[in-house]
């Protein structure tokens, strides 16, 4: 998939996420529990380590969340050839996001998650945004933990989204139940 496809396919989608928080920390995971969410999907590089990395200083947030919800998976367009990293599962896919939710689904989720009950996590509008819009899923921006080593084309891409980050508000979509981030 090239990035004209990828343009296509993001024009007809809204971008901007359910909801955003300065970091992982901050993300109120309680109140995604009482709102139903069951399945969080979080991506690795700039949300829960630096670009390429596999160690994070969220390791005991990762290990409560596993217990606090039905599953946690980890979903990277980074090449992972484990089955497991930074504690959780990988939802491996032979597609990168925002195009394998339904192998994710289909692979990886509990066959009694609804769509509506599953939270993406990253730090990217055109990937894990438009992955979570694409689906029915809820989707929480992060800011990137460090952009000083990502590749060219992700530095290229993050100045299309912080313009239009910068040039839109930020909504709270009502059917998802008000957060109060």
């Amino acid at each position: 998939m090239n990035y004209l496809n990828l343009f296509q396919y993001i024009i007809s989608t809204p971008i901007y996420p359910h909801y955003y928080c300065a970091s992982v920390q901050e993300i109120p995971f309680q109140k995604l529990k009482q709102i139903g969410v069951k399945c969080l999907l979080f991506d690795r590089d700039n949300t829960l380590t630096k670009h390429l990395e596999t160690k994070t200083v969220y390791e005991e947030l990762l290990s409560k969340l596993k217990k606090d919800f039905d599953q946690v998976l980890l979903v990277s367009n980074s090449k992972i050839n484990e089955h497991t990293q930074l504690g959780l599962s990988v939802a491996k896919t032979t597609s990168k996001k925002p195009f394998n939710f339904q192998e994710i689904q289909k692979n990886h989720i509990d066959k009694n998650i609804k769509s509506h009950q599953i939270c993406v996590i990253g730090d990217r509008l055109f990937t894990d945004m438009v992955l979570a819009h694409k689906n029915g899923l809820i989707g929480i921006l992060v800011k990137p933990i460090d952009i000083s080593n990502e590749d060219y084309s992700i530095r290229l891409m993050r100045i299309f989204e912080n313009f239009i980050m910068r040039n839109n508000q930020l909504q709270k979509h009502s059917y998802h139940g008000n957060l109060n981030f």
